[in-house]
């Protein structure tokens, strides 16, 4: 992944939120050529709700997911990596330490370096990194001090994972959605209580973005590529878009979905007209900010 004025480092990213908020189908529509770590079935909905079957590998703890982004600097098919979830890694060392006979404030303590490791080697192997988590609720240390609300991780760490990330976004829920459009949104701004962030200049310029990881990235100058197969779906997207801006956006959606999935099925119509149609919306809402 490739930044317009070429002088970033790849990104790295946390989505976080309630289970079945649609992060992982998201992350399947927005990343369809990065390397998923992912339990087995985890991606299930990205095969019924994207039409392919994402590349996956499974790491029962963090050491072995360490060692996944360590094998995969110098795999120029990878484009980048999707922890799908996090939390559940997290979870599966802890298991693992405590069978190690490690209890008390030495079990946080390796479980925070651990944390660290992959925070750290995240940062610097050459591509894209995503962490899809479960929300945790703000907090209060034992001094009073709160630790604000982010991926659902012991003690400090919610903070301490998203200081070196580009992007970290809020999963809620857009009531007003459209028929028949899915009704998840990030949420991007400075907030006391839980944490956001976005170094792209996108997401806190906007009250609420789409649920589109991969459009939001766009707009922050990022070549985001697209599956393999589908080379035309970028002029598509970028000319429907322009369309919504001076149309009917909900009328063009409906049609070009309905024509576009007599030639390619309804998973790809979906995904192209969805990238359009939230496209057109961070276009609007930019112009106004």
């Amino acid at each position: 992944m490739e930044h317009e004025k070429g002088t970033y480092d790849p990104p790295m990213g946390i989505l976080y939120g309630k289970s079945g908020g649609g992060k992982t189908v998201d992350l399947g529509f927005s990343f369809s050529r990065f390397l998923f770590i992912a339990a087995p079935g985890a991606l299930s909905s990205i095969k019924s709700t994207c039409g392919y079957t994402p590349a996956q590998a499974f790491a029962p703890d963090l050491d072995e997911a360490l060692k996944i982004i360590q094998q995969n600097k110098k795999n120029n098919a990878v484009k980048g990596i999707v922890f799908d979830d996090f939390c559940w890694i997290c979870e599966k060392q802890l298991e693992k330490l405590r069978k190690k006979g490690i209890t008390g404030f030495a079990l946080w303590g390796k479980l925070k370096e651990s944390v660290a490791r992959i925070r750290d080697t995240a940062r610097t192997c050459g591509f894209a990194v995503f962490f899809n988590c479960w929300e945790g609720p703000p907090k209060l240390d034992k001094t009073g001090e709160i630790i604000r609300g982010g991926p659902s991780l012991s003690g400090k760490l919610p903070e301490e994972i998203a200081s070196l990330c580009d992007i970290v976004l809020r999963c809620g829920i857009n009531s007003m959605a459209p028929h028949g459009r899915w009704k998840g949104i990030y949420r991007c701004h400075l907030d006391s209580k839980w944490v956001m962030k976005d170094r792209f200049n996108v997401g806190q310029r906007m009250e609420e973005l789409p649920q589109n990881v991969g459009e939001i990235l766009r707009a922050g100058g990022w070549r985001v590529e697209r599956h393999h197969d589908l080379g035309w779906q970028e002029d598509m997207v970028e000319t429907l878009s322009e369309q919504m801006l001076t149309g009917d956006p909900n009328l063009l959606y409906t049609n070009t979905l309905s024509a576009l999935s007599k030639k390619v099925g309804y998973p790809v119509a979906y995904w192209t007209v969805r990238d359009a149609y939230d496209r057109h919306i961070i276009k609007r809402g930019l112009a106004l900010s």
